[in-house]
């Protein structure tokens, strides 16, 4: 069955919730900057 727009959109926002809560917690830990050091050593 394919999902509506709603359910996409519902979809996407709680990743993207998801997504603000984990880069808080990082921040807070301040791992955000070794993780964006070792992303760019990787890419």
């Amino acid at each position: 069955a394919a999902h509506t727009q709603t359910d996409i959109a519902s979809m996407i926002g709680a990743r993207r919730e998801t997504v603000s809560r984990l880069l808080t917690q990082f921040a807070h830990d301040g791992r955000i900057v070794r993780l964006g050091r070792a992303m760019i050593l990787v890419a």
